[in-house]
Parts: structure tokens; C-alpha cells; sequence
């Protein structure tokens, strides 16, 4: 490899830095302060898995200790009913995994958990969820419990529902939670996150433990 000279008028202090940073970092692979930040919003102290059992849609028993180890997941709260930010999310989040392959979508968890479990039956959270991605995972679980991690995961608690039947059903969060290997939140993904945004950031959140 060949090196420029210092430009004149580049003092030999500013050369010196330079010089001891490139060599701090020729046995990597990447250059840390020149890669971009991640896309989510960084969640300081880091959150931990919630420690519950809730239900799959087809009746199985899902706790979140064992079916989330060593994988990146991904936990977003909403409802079938909702008009637009759920199925935005949800299709965003499956447009990246299929443009990533079907490996790295094995060591993604994308789990959707209803806030309406008097409308999404387990039928119909099933057939929903499927139109999205085949291995997005619906699950339900008892109010008081599902409304307990949504305020520890720091999210802004559903809305009283309208017990009308016209109603569309709860205003809610519209954060994806994202929790890396190590069973911690690190980040959450607002609304508008994209997949090209998805894409960059899953591939970071697989490849680091602790990001």
C-alpha cells in the first residue's frame, strides 16, 4: 500500500493521529467510526426479554426464554383490524427478510402479539399474520399480561378500546422492539423504518452480540 505525503500546511500532530488510527485498525475488517449508526432508536440501560409464556396461534405454549435464544427477534404489539401502521410495518419488515435469504430469516424471530384478543381469535390471527411472511409467529396472551410488558418495554400503552362494533380498535405503539442475541432490547424501530433500513440493521444485529 502506498501512502500520500502529508499535505503542506497539514501540521506533523494531525499526521501522527491519523497515522496511529490507521494502524489501530489494520487487522479489521471495517473501520468503526466511518460505519453508519444504526436505524432504531438506542434503548439505554437495554431492555431484557420479557419472562413469559403466551400462546401461539395454533394453542402451542410460547415462552419467550427458550423460542428466542441465540436469535435476533423482533416483538411489535398491534392488531388485524389496524388500517395502516401495522400492516406498513409487518410488510416492510417482510420485504427485508426475503431480500435477505432464507438463512438469515432462520435466525430472525418476528413475533406479533395482539391487543385486541377479543376480535384476533387464533384463526384469524393465523391467516393474517400468513399474508405477510410464512414464518412470522402470532401470539396471545391475557390482557393484564400483554399491557404489563408493553409499559416495561417503555411503550405508550394501548388505548381504552371503543366497545363499539364500528370501531377499528385501539390507538397503540407503532415500535418494532428489537432485541439482539444477548436476549436484550437494544433499539426500537419507529414508524417509516424501510427495508433497505431493515436490511442494514438486521445483518449488524446478527452479526455483533451486543451491538
Amino acid at each position: 500500500m502506498t501512502m500520500a505525503l502529508p499535505r503542506r500546511g497539514m501540521s506533523l500532530s494531525v499526521v501522527t493521529i491519523l497515522l496511529a488510527l490507521i494502524s489501530s485498525t489494520a487487522a479489521c475488517d471495517k473501520v468503526p467510526w466511518l460505519e453508519p449508526a444504526f436505524n432504531g432508536v438506542r434503548l439505554v440501560p437495554p431492555l431484557a426479554m420479557p419472562n413469559v409464556v403466551w400462546q401461539r396461534s395454533d394453542g402451542a405454549p410460547f415462552d419467550f426464554a427458550k423460542e428466542t435464544a441465540g436469535r435476533v427477534t423482533l416483538l411489535y404489539f398491534g392488531y388485524t383490524h389496524c388500517p395502516d401502521v401495522c400492516p406498513v410495518q409487518l410488510m416492510n419488515l417482510a420485504t427485508a427478510l426475503r431480500s435477505l435469504g432464507a438463512d438469515t430469516t432462520e435466525k430472525v424471530r418476528v413475533l406479533f402479539v395482539t391487543l385486541d384478543p377479543a376480535r384476533d381469535t387464533a384463526a384469524v390471527l393465523r391467516n393474517w399474520l400468513r399474508g405477510f411472511h410464512p414464518e412470522f409467529i402470532a401470539l396471545r396472551g391475557s390482557s393484564a399480561s400483554v399491557n404489563d410488558e408493553v409499559k416495561r418495554l417503555k411503550l405508550t400503552p394501548a388505548s381504552p378500546q371503543d366497545s363499539s362494533a364500528s370501531a377499528i380498535g385501539p390507538a397503540h405503539a407503532s415500535a418494532v422492539v428489537a432485541f439482539g442475541r444477548d436476549g436484550f432490547a437494544h433499539f426500537i424501530y419507529p414508524e417509516g423504518t424501510n427495508p433497505a433500513q431493515w436490511r442494514y440493521d438486521l445483518r449488524k444485529l446478527l452479526r455483533d452480540s451486543v451491538p
